[in-house]
C-alpha cells in the first residue's frame, strides 16, 4: 500500500488540496486528507 501526495486532485466536481490517493493492490483504495495517512502533517 502506498499514497500519491502532494498533487491537486480534481474528482469531476472538484478540485482537492492537501489529499492523499491511497493505492492498495494496483487500485485506488480511498481519497483522504493528508493528515488521515500514515505520514500526515
Amino acid at each position: 500500500m502506498y499514497a500519491l501526495t502532494h498533487g491537486r486532485i480534481y474528482t469531476g466536481h472538484e478540485i482537492l488540496d492537501d489529499h492523499a490517493i491511497v493505492i492498495a493492490n494496483g487500485l485506488i483504495e480511498r481519497v483522504c486528507p493528508l493528515a488521515e495517512t500514515a505520514g500526515g502533517k
